[in-house]
């Protein structure tokens, strides 16, 4: 019906309020390339609906990690750290574009957006923070550095969040004890494989 509306009567002076409606509309949906088309047709924007864009540049980017679509889901995360209007969904896109980067092999590339995720102020307080130090942790022993790959895993294993699952701290202290016996450390490791 409204895009009906827009279709007979695109001057109108409603049309930026339809495409804001539109624009919600879809992004409540998930439909995320139909909330894009709508913003864009939009010429003058509200502070909110740039905070809208960039939620949905970062929509966009984990549906298409998901998707396993990892040049894709890099160049909306960009596009969300670039906007900037969320502080915290710019924090949460450099851990997704170190996530793509690991999943496609580049994990110098991995560690240098993980770090620039880890050292935002609200970092720990979002929820990828845990996923950052395990990502920093094998990332480093993919770059055979053990000694930065213990002291991730390390941190992982001793952070509070209750959300960690019991597999992935297994793996972690698994890792550690890897780490450990790559370093010739071998009471460390068996400490830690235990």
């Amino acid at each position: 019906v409204l895009e009906d509306f827009l279709e007979r009567y695109p001057n109108s002076v409603y049309a930026k309020r339809i495409y804001a409606y539109m624009v919600r509309m879809y992004l409540t949906t998930r439909n995320y390339d139909m909330a894009l088309a709508s913003l864009n047709k939009i010429e003058h924007r509200t502070p909110e609906l740039n905070r809208i864009e960039q939620r949905l540049y970062f929509n966009k980017g984990v549906e298409s990690f998901h998707r396993r679509a990892y040049g894709t889901a890099l160049a909306y995360f960009a596009k969300c750290a670039e906007a900037g209007f969320d502080a915290d969904l710019t924090t949460r896109a450099y851990f997704w574009q170190g996530e793509c980067h690991f999943s496609a092999g580049n994990y110098q590339k991995a560690l240098g957006f993980y770090r620039q995720f880890l050292s935002s102020s609200s970092a720990r307080n979002l929820p990828e923070y845990a996923d950052a130090l395990l990502g920093m942790g094998y990332a480093s022993m993919e770059n055979a550095d053990y000694s930065q790959a213990v002291r991730y895993f390390e941190k992982f294993v001793s952070w509070k969040d209750s959300e960690k699952s019991r597999y992935l701290q297994a793996d972690a202290y698994a890792r550690l004890g890897d780490c450990h016996f790559m370093q010739g450390n071998y009471a460390a490791a068996v400490s830690s494989y235990d």
